[in-house]
């Protein structure tokens, strides 16, 4: 979001510097025509004490970080200066002698391995004698001028240390500035409670600075180089703060309030703190009263203008009712006109239809009476026609039945030829049968007698064994018997 789209949103986000008269008229302005909550939209949430070290003033300011709803983070800068249109300071440098002094100048100085006469030695006495004389003179001159000198340089001094105070508000969108150096700062807590009785909030709001700023400006307007400088402002709005709300503190550096190791600002001035939170309060209900002021003229503006609203309504109904009064009249009489000319269109219509129901009757009657002869004709027609209608069924029956016979026969016909088919092919399936009958019997026949080949084959081997076997044996009864005889 840029910076005047910031501006527009979050009052208190100056564009640039402002005094401190001219934000508080700001947001009194921008509060008086607002909801109330948009006064603690933005939350302080630390307040830094900050000191510029790499300047020769070593300027103190007050750095006040921001919490918007969305988390973004703002600073704003609560600073005091010297207002610089109020005048310039005059220079007092070392003291000059007059310009009508006459100078002195130096004599001759003698050359290396020179004797002085007599009359130079008288010469060179003359000129000591007035040298001694003219600074004698110079010197009281000088001591009457530095002595006037001092006066005004003491003036001088004075002047340059007073001056108008110029207290700012200073938004910087990217935090703390260049050379800064924070020396101290108060973090507030969101459930924390003020120290001092009659402050409803826990933390203050960005109005409640601005106020105590304010009042500081108000009680020294004032710039003063010892007493009342940026280190004051400053420090005495830390203090306050500190004081007020009691937040947490933190410090980081013991050199805030002072300038080269020199302090210009005492911490804790219970008198003036006090006196300033005396004056807070008041401020503060000023500062509601103005705003709750510019409510209620919003409020009362706003009925105001919701009346003439009303007003102006009730007044564009009230012509339009009319204007829908005269409309209706108008509507109603040509209605009328309208009405009287439907009634004499409905009688003429009347009139003409009475003569065509007439001519529609007459026209009737001729069409009975031709229907009536069309009717009759038609019925011997009919007659006729029923006449042929039956000699053609007569005949269409008997094309049938002769047609039936013919199918008939053919039907017959054709059985009695599938009956012959089937007959011979019964006849050839049965001669077929036998010869495979026959045919079986023949294979039955032969598998026989080769059966019984095989089989006489078979006993012929068997005799052939047996044979062997007895020849064996008896072999083998003889070598027995062989053998026992052998043996002893």
């Amino acid at each position: 979001m840029s910076s005047e789209a910031e501006s527009q949103k979050y009052p208190e986000l100056v564009r640039g510097t402002q005094s401190l008269q001219e934000y508080l008229e700001k947001l009194v302005d921008a509060y008086g025509w607002r909801p109330s909550e948009y006064m603690t939209e933005l939350c302080v949430v630390k307040v830094s004490l900050m000191k510029n070290v790499k300047t020769k003033s070593r300027h103190e300011s007050l750095l006040v970080e921001l919490r918007d709803p969305n988390g973004g983070a703002h600073y704003l800068y609560f600073e005091r200066a010297r207002d610089v249109n109020d005048g310039k300071r005059r220079s007092s440098g070392p003291v000059q002698p007059p310009s009508d002094t006459e100078q002195l100048s130096a004599g001759p100085t003698p050359h290396s391995g020179y004797s002085p006469s007599v009359s130079s030695r008288k010469k060179n006495r003359r000129q000591k004698s007035l040298l001694r004389r003219q600074s004698e003179l110079l010197l009281n001159q000088t001591i009457s001028s530095l002595s006037t000198a001092s006066s005004s340089a003491s003036q001088s001094v004075s002047d340059s240390s007073m001056g108008t105070a110029c207290d700012t508000v200073t938004c910087v969108p990217d935090g703390r500035r260049s050379g800064e150096k924070c020396m101290c700062r108060l973090e507030f807590e969101r459930e924390g409670t003020g120290n001092v009785p009659g402050v409803p909030h826990a933390r203050p709001s960005v109005y409640d600075i601005a106020l105590i700023a304010d009042i500081l400006n108000k009680e020294v307007p004032r710039y003063h180089l010892f007493k009342s400088n940026c280190y004051h402002f400053a420090g005495l709005l830390y203090d306050t703060l500190n004081k007020l709300y009691n937040p947490s503190e933190t410090i980081l550096e013991k050199l805030n309030g002072k300038w080269k190791r020199f302090s210009l600002y005492a911490k804790d001035p219970e008198q003036t703190i006090a006196s300033i939170i005396d004056h807070y309060r008041d401020a503060r209900e000023q500062f509601h009263t103005k705003i709750e002021n510019l409510h209620v003229a919003r409020d009362k503006a706003k009925r105001e203008a919701e009346e003439r609203a009303q007003e102006a309504d009730e007044r564009a109904r009230s012509e339009a009712h009319r204007a829908d009064t005269e409309a209706q009249q108008k509507k109603e009489a040509d209605e009328r006109a309208r009405s009287e000319a439907h009634r004499a269109d409905t009688e003429a219509q009347q009139k003409k239809e009475a003569e065509e129901r007439a001519r529609r009757e007459a026209q009737r009657a001729d069409t009975e009476a031709q229907q009536k002869k069309e009717l009759e004709k038609r019925l011997q027609m009919e007659g006729n026609q029923k006449k042929e209608a039956t000699y053609r069924a007569l005949n269409e029956t008997r094309l049938k039945q002769e047609e039936r016979g013919r199918r008939e026969e053919a039907e017959r016909r054709a059985e009695n030829e599938a009956r012959l088919r089937e007959e011979e092919a019964r006849r050839r399936e049965e001669a077929e049968r036998r010869a495979q009958n026959e045919a079986r019997l023949r294979e039955e026949a032969d598998r026989r007698a080769q059966n019984e080949a095989r089989l006489r084959e078979e006993e012929a081997q068997r005799r052939q064994e047996a044979e062997a076997r007895s020849r064996e044996f008896e072999e083998e009864l003889k070598r027995y018997k062989n053998m026992l005889k052998e043996s002893p």
